[in-house]
């Protein structure tokens, strides 16, 4: 009787690819265990969450907050993203509040004392936010440019012209291109009646045709009425040459189409304003 040979069997493994997703899954383990061991930087949170918090994000505005309250070194920036938080919702006595609490931190003291300032002026207690505001271009003046401007802005709003042009000129004394405070100064030499000296202001932030077409019509019109007040007829020419679209004021474009002699101009423009209905 003859015997069947045993068969043999072959004993073989998983296949190939469960061990290519097995391989995948050890180094994503692997990578994961990695990025966690990483330490996080502080300093780079809170400037992001400053970031989220200018852009009104609100929700990852408050993911970054809760990352950064993990560090207590951190604190104080905690305090200042909470303080301005509160500015932005109009909260601005309970900002002041949370400010005033940073202002031991000699490296946010600035920033603190400016948003102090803010909150102030918003609530009409414009003496202190002068002061506040001076106090900022005294302990940081090579970084003040902002505290200036807007303690310029006080000044005019409250009618203290010759401060704000004075502000206004040592911000411009080291950055002549200060589009900002070049607008503004001219706002001022405005109102002081100097408009040859507030035309050169819009002037020097005027320069190519890209500025002009980003330029509000606020200050294509106030340009056009320092220009004309100011008598600059070579200047009343080229504008209307080049820019006289731009000009949304119909008795402002009539009064630059009169200073170049083009009376069909002007009566182009009058037929284009809207007339009343006669009952």
């Amino acid at each position: 009787m003859s015997q069947k040979s045993p068969v043999s069997r072959v004993k073989s493994g998983p296949p190939l690819w469960l061990w290519g997703m097995l391989l995948v899954a050890t180094l994503g383990v692997g990578v994961g265990i990695m990025v966690s061991a990483v330490p996080e930087d502080p300093a780079a949170i809170y400037e992001e969450a400053m970031q989220r918090l200018n852009s009104k994000n609100k929700e990852e505005f408050a993911e970054m907050l809760s990352r950064l309250e993990r560090y207590p070194e951190f604190s104080d920036h905690v305090l200042l993203l909470q303080g301005i938080e509160a500015a932005q919702e109009t909260r601005d006595p309970k900002a002041i509040e949370i400010f005033q609490k940073v202002l031991q931190n000699a490296e946010l003291k600035p920033l603190a004392l400016q948003k102090i300032g803010e909150s102030l002026t918003r609530v009409g207690r414009f003496k202190e936010a002068i002061e506040r505001y001076e106090e900022v271009i005294t302990i940081a003046p090579e970084t003040a440019d902002e505290a200036r401007l807007k303690l310029a802005q006080l000044y005019h709003a409250v009618g203290a012209l010759t401060l704000a042009e004075n502000t206004l000129d040592e911000i411009i004394a080291t950055n002549d291109t200060h589009t900002s405070a070049r607008r503004m100064r001219a706002s001022v030499r405005m109102h002081s009646h100097r408009y040859t000296d507030a035309a050169a202001d819009y002037s020097a932030t005027l320069v190519t045709p890209g500025d002009f077409a980003a330029a509000s019509p606020d200050v294509i019109n106030q340009y056009v009425s320092c220009l004309l007040k100011a008598g600059d007829s070579e200047q009343i020419a080229e504008f209307v040459k080049q820019h006289l679209p731009l000009v949304n004021n119909a008795a402002l474009k009539a009064q630059l189409l009169v200073e170049t002699g083009d009376a069909d101009g002007v009566q182009a423009v009058i037929a284009e304003e809207p007339q009343d209905d006669q009952g």
